[in-house]
């Protein structure tokens, strides 16, 4: 078994992604460098505790509304399985 070959898609750009060949998959897998691994999560969850904390009535709305759509979906796909069924 070969082990996977890791190379750089762009050698001295600023945007580096790694390919990792599986030879015996036959397909390559394009994977984030570490950095952007780290710094996506870590963006989103400050994105997220700044805006609860600047506009907390608005935070509060927003998480209001999606749990409604939540609750709207499950109770039509709820009766479509309960139509499906009959």
């Amino acid at each position: 078994m070969a082990a996977p070959t890791v190379r750089s898609v762009r050698p001295g750009g600023r945007r580096r992604l790694l390919v990792v060949s599986r030879p015996l998959a036959g397909r390559r897998v394009i994977e984030r460098s570490g950095v952007k691994k780290v710094l996506w999560p870590w963006g989103f969850w400050i994105f997220v505790t700044f805006y609860v904390v600047t506009a907390p009535s608005d935070a509060a709305n927003f998480v209001h509304t999606a749990f409604g759509w939540l609750g709207s979906m499950a109770d039509g796909f709820s009766s479509f399985v309960s139509d499906a069924t009959a």
